[in-house]
């Protein structure tokens, strides 16, 4: 009668080496998983601020070169007046289209409605009268901003919003600069582009040409 070879066990040390190198193998593969994540999100919210700015820029250029006006009370705010003739894929009674917001970004609430902000050298402001609505036909600099991410979903950013209260603290949700300390940036040429937290910092007067169409 043949004798069946007596077959190999693992011992319990050689099993926890074995988990112990999955596990090591694990914490080095998940934050690059994790960065990954971020950085798609991030294409997605670029994207979308292009197709914003694809839409006001038509809108543009059916209103006489002046962008979509926002009034702060009242209404309509600059993301309704997109609605749904240049934004069809809106929801006309919450005013939220797909692409006013950001993966990265807190949910978009009902009062403010945007993970992206129309710089207000574009939307003019009804409270302060050296902004009033300009108009954009000749407007094409590669240094004045169209959009931006917002902070904390407000529709509209001015230079005094460059603080680090906004720019840097807080979560990612909240914060500008929450794509690894970097702001989507589009601007007036078309061209979209991340911008550092520190680049930011450096915008923060009107007369900037970031705010001023005029230059």
């Amino acid at each position: 009668m043949s004798v069946l070879p007596k077959a190999n066990k693992f011992t319990l040390i050689e099993l926890l080496v074995v988990v112990a190198i999955i596990g090591i193998l694990m914490s080095l593969l998940l934050p690059s998983v994790s960065k990954a994540r971020l950085k798609t999100m991030q294409a997605v919210c670029l994207s979308n601020q292009r197709q914003l700015g694809i839409a006001t820029f038509s809108y543009i250029s059916d209103n006489g070169g002046y962008g979509p006006y926002h009034k702060e009370a009242g209404g309509p705010r600059w993301n309704e007046r997109l609605v749904p003739n240049y934004l069809p894929e809106g929801d006309i009674y919450t005013i939220i289209s797909p692409v006013q917001t950001c993966p990265v970004a807190t949910v978009v609430n009902a009062s403010w409605q945007s993970n992206i902000a129309m710089s207000i050298a574009v939307t003019g402001d009804d409270a302060l009268a050296f902004l009033p609505p300009r108009n954009l036909s000749r407007a094409t600099s590669t240094q004045t901003a169209l959009l931006i991410d917002s902070y904390n979903n407000w529709p509209r950013m001015r230079a005094n919003y460059f603080i680090a209260e906004k720019v840097q603290d807080g979560t990612d949700q909240v914060k500008i600069a929450r794509h690894f300390n970097k702001a989507n940036v589009s601007y007036l040429d078309g061209s979209s582009k991340a911008k550092s937290a520190t680049y930011l910092y450096t915008k923060t007067s009107w007369l900037d040409t970031f705010w001023d169409i005029e230059k």
